[in-house]
């Protein structure tokens, strides 16, 4: 057995045991920060057991790792960091994350063992690990948005992820469009709903939907419509909704009586799925028109078709 008195001895450690060739490798983790894949030496085939914990465990860390190869499941409850190959066994206080492993003030400690002092399927059963779905990564995206909203602890202009990443990864992060053909009025039930939670006198963006078309921490790719075509691009984030009244002439709107807020800037929001860059922003225009504009304007449903993502992806590829 070695002591492993510090956050660098922790992670030499790890990559020691993963790197190749190794016949197996298992991570029975927490937590997977921000870009945890930084950290692992080659993530393919990979198996990582972690808890699906919002705020910590990121779920754009879950899809980049599982567009790399590795095998993931979920387990609830988790708090272990155990890493272990048939090269040996670190036992820590470590996460995959920046925090942890990176230049970062966090402190960490651990042992080094021989792997065969670790029955790591025993681990794994007494993990009770489940698989990932669709459906729970939709939920730990929101949750997880909704943590660092209120700490803002993410800028709009802090993402990279181009189109075609997003397109191409496992698990997307699920946004909605929103179309309109004028100027919104902000409904009286919004502007006092963002005074008196906010201490905001004028959202920064509002749009008019029907009931349950929006929830909060949902992210819109909005846009207004034109005779020629679609124009304005930008990202929403939706901080509430709320129902407009009747008597609230210059916002009611009968087709769509409720209206999705965002509050502040987008600077003061996680990031949202994709840069909104000039080729995407090209590619989704001529999506639209081949897609046809009346096909939006008449769905009852705000989410994205995958024939439209498929012409966007088409032409953003072209690009």
């Amino acid at each position: 057995m070695e002591i492993l008195y510090t956050s660098g001895d922790v992670h030499k450690a790890i990559k020691k045991i993963f790197s190749s060739p190794c016949k197996r490798r298992v991570a029975v983790v927490a937590y997977l920060g921000v870009n945890a894949e930084n950290y692992l030496p080659n993530p393919k085939n990979l198996e990582i057991v972690c808890c699906p914990e919002p705020g910590a465990t990121s779920p754009r860390a879950v899809r980049a790792l599982i567009d790399r190869g590795a095998i993931i499941q979920f387990s609830e409850g988790l708090h272990s960091k155990v890493y272990w190959s048939n090269k040996g066994c670190v036992i820590t206080s470590a996460n995959i994350s920046h925090r942890a492993l990176g230049n970062a003030p966090q402190k960490e400690a651990g042992i080094f063992l021989d792997s065969s002092a670790l029955d790591i399927d025993r681990l794994i059963s007494e993990s009770k690990p489940f698989k990932i779905t669709q459906a729970l990564m939709d939920k730990l995206e929101i949750l997880d948005r909704k943590i660092k909203r209120v700490n803002e602890l993410k800028t709009q202009n802090s993402t990279k992820t181009q189109f075609d990443d997003w397109y191409n990864s496992p698990y997307r992060e699920p946004w909605k469009i929103n179309w309109y053909d004028s100027e919104i009025a902000l409904a009286k039930n919004a502007k006092n709903k963002s005074i008196e939670e906010y201490n905001v006198k004028e959202p920064s963006f509002v749009i008019s939907v029907s009931q349950k078309q929006a929830s909060s921490h949902e992210w819109f790719l909005c846009f207004q419509t034109t005779a020629s075509g679609i124009k304005n691009l930008e990202w929403m984030y939706v901080d509430f909704v709320v129902p407009v009244n009747v008597d609230d002439k210059k916002a009611y709107q009968k087709e769509y009586p409720f209206q999705a807020i965002q509050v502040h800037k987008l600077s003061q929001y996680p990031p949202p799925p994709f840069f909104l860059s000039k080729e995407f922003k090209a590619a989704f225009k001529n999506a639209v028109k081949e897609y046809g504009i009346e096909k939006i304007e008449n769905a009852s449903t705000l989410k994205v078709s995958r024939r439209l993502l498929e012409l966007t992806n088409k032409y953003f590829a072209n690009t």
